[in-house]
């Protein structure tokens, strides 16, 4: 019996092991593969204009022309 619980626990052990380095090899490929600096962002009218709206969260809540429910 206590043989059986040795094998488990070097098992579970071994499995959790092989885990940890399996994360840590993804994790540092990712953080390799982030580039250093992002690319600047185009920025033309309608994107300002979008991005402005949204962050000032002021998107007209009000009836659009040809709404059926208005109508």
């Amino acid at each position: 019996m206590a043989s059986l619980l040795l094998v488990i626990a070097v098992t579970a052990f071994l499995a959790g092991a092989a885990t940890a380095t399996f994360a840590m090899i993804v994790i540092g490929i990712r953080k390799v593969d982030r580039p250093r600096h992002l690319p600047v962002a185009r920025l033309s009218p309608l994107d300002a204009v979008t991005r402005a709206t949204l962050a000032a969260g002021t998107w007209p809540n009000g009836p659009a022309l040809g709404d059926p429910d208005t109508e």
